[in-house]
């Protein structure tokens, strides 16, 4: 594992503590698979984490806990930082914005949305809007089963969350279409 793949946890964990929410939404982003490479943003926050702690990248992890909060807590609000705080945001924003601008169909993304809407309602109804009127009115408003909703909820999780290994599947077995 790269040394940033051992800091980089560290530091998350110590600005999720202290309070620094810049550093660990900069460097929360870095968290994932083993080897992976780190971005230039990130990158810069554990330099300066480091230059701050007055020592190399690659020794931070060997650094004292205190001495880590103290360089992150001078980090986190240097304008630097900021300003890589500023440019995830802009990365993200542009990133979930993609779609629309694709000139794609609107159903190739809204079903999205309005699933994950039309879930809440149904959650809602459930566990809020029918006991209430059940209770107010003396009524006997039957909830839908907790099941078949689960495996609902379940389906659409699978769906929005694997539908791209499907599909990535689907590519690789019977070619691109």
């Amino acid at each position: 594992m790269s040394v940033a793949g051992i800091a980089i946890p560290i530091l998350v964990d110590i600005a999720a503590r202290h309070g620094l929410p810049r550093l660990r939404a900069i460097l929360g982003q870095e968290l994932g698979a083993p080897g992976q490479v780190v971005s230039d943003v990130a990158e810069s926050v554990l330099k300066s984490v480091a230059a701050e702690a007055g020592v190399p990248v690659d020794r931070l992890p060997n650094v004292p806990e205190q001495d880590l909060v103290a360089a992150a807590t001078v980090v986190e609000d240097k304008p630097e930082v900021i300003e890589a705080y500023v440019k995830l945001q802009h990365e993200t924003n542009r990133l979930l914005l993609a779609p629309l601008e694709a000139g794609k169909p609107t159903w190739t993304w809204a079903w999205l949305a309005a699933w994950q809407w039309f879930l809440m309602g149904l959650w809602a109804y459930t566990w809020v809007l029918v006991p209430v009127l059940n209770a107010s009115l003396r009524a006997a408003i039957p909830t839908p089963n907790i099941s078949d909703l689960a495996n609902l909820t379940l389906a659409y999780m699978a769906l929005h969350m694997g539908g791209h290994t499907v599909k990535d599947f689907a590519a690789k077995r019977w070619g691109q279409r």
